[in-house]
């Protein structure tokens, strides 16, 4: 066991996938009793996202000196952010220009017959005020991040304003950023046996001819 435990998490996941497709291939159906495993795992990834981001991004922005510092930081975000966006969008347009995604589906969709496709309206000021959560609490319950983030960015400021007022509040974020990184350390260590349930029961359920196809289609393409 000391070997194992030795080993870095990389190569304990690596591991564990093999063993899971070695056990799903053994155990066929049987493997579903194994799922919990890998579906506990899921569930500890989706409760550590909203408070490890909240109290993370909190934290970070009290390091900062003053609002002075955010002001020159959100400056350098928001033309990263739109540098980005940019090149991302020229690259989309250039790649949609070159491959023409679509082309054709006009006759696929005529011999369907009853297929329908309506268009989505998008709303820019709508999505941006959506961004700023009416109810925070029931963001966080709901798992709305980009209202989270707005959140925890506005709790960030006023802590920043309220300078040495705000000491304990901000020794409580930094000591909070810190639980959830211990916490998130732990649940990765459970990572391989969580990936080692999922492996075997999506194996397990897909048979061995279709896992051949796959490899085939890995190996050749």
């Amino acid at each position: 066991m000391k070997w194992w435990f030795r080993r870095p998490l990389y190569l304990q996941i690596f591991i564990c996938i093999v063993l899971g497709i070695i056990l799903g291939l053994m155990l066929g159906p049987k493997a579903a009793a194994i799922k919990p495993l890998g579906d506990i795992f899921i569930r500890l990834l989706k409760m550590l996202i909203v408070p490890l981001t909240f109290f993370t991004l909190i934290s970070g922005m009290t390091k900062l000196e003053d609002l002075r510092s955010f002001r020159s930081l959100g400056g350098m975000i928001i033309l990263y952010y739109g540098l980005t966006s940019l090149i991302a969008a020229a690259l989309g347009t250039i790649t949609a220009l070159v491959v023409k995604p679509g082309q054709g589906a006009a006759g696929l969709l005529a011999l369907g017959g009853e297929i329908q496709v309506q268009a989505t309206d998008f709303n820019l000021i709508d999505n941006l005020v959506s961004w700023f959560p009416d109810n925070p609490i029931k963001a966080m319950t709901e798992g709305h991040m980009l209202q989270i983030i707005v959140f925890a960015i506005i709790v960030g400021l006023g802590l920043l304003a309220m300078g040495g007022k705000a000491r304990s509040l901000v020794k409580f974020f930094n000591d909070g950023a810190e639980l959830m990184i211990t916490i998130t350390e732990f649940v990765m260590k459970t990572a391989p046996y969580g990936i080692l349930a999922l492996v075997a029961c999506m194996v397990s359920s897909m048979g061995v001819e279709m896992l051949a196809a796959v490899v085939r289609f890995v190996v050749t393409d």
